[in-house]
C-alpha cells in the first residue's frame, strides 16, 4: 500500500522503500496525464531514477482485502513496485 500526499511541482517526492530501510527524495516534476486517467511523474537525480504512475481505479489489496481508490506502479532505478494507493491530506 502506498500513501500519497498531493504532489506539487518544485517540491519533493519521498519514497520510503524496503520497510523503511531505504529513503529517496527526488524533485517533483510536473505530472503527465494519459488518456486512461493515469498520472505519471518521472524524476531523476544524479544517482536515482523514479517513475511513479497513479491510476484512479479501485484497487483491492490482495493480503487485507481492503479497497483503495488508486492503482500505483513505481519503478525505482530498475526495481518495480506495484500496489494500491490512498491520497492523504
Amino acid at each position: 500500500i502506498v500513501n500519497m500526499f498531493p504532489l506539487s511541482e518544485g517540491e519533493k517526492i519521498t519514497a520510503v522503500l524496503d520497510y523503511g530501510g531505504t529513503t529517496l527524495e527526488l524533485p517533483t516534476p510536473a505530472g503527465e496525464s494519459a488518456a486512461d486517467g493515469t498520472l505519471t511523474y518521472d524524476a531523476s537525480t544524479d544517482t536515482d531514477h523514479l517513475v511513479l504512475s497513479i491510476k484512479s481505479k479501485t484497487c483491492v489489496d490482495a493480503m487485507s482485502g481492503d479497497s483503495h481508490p488508486s492503482i500505483v506502479d513505481l519503478m525505482v532505478n530498475d526495481t518495480p513496485y506495484h500496489g494500491c494507493g490512498d491520497w492523504l491530506d
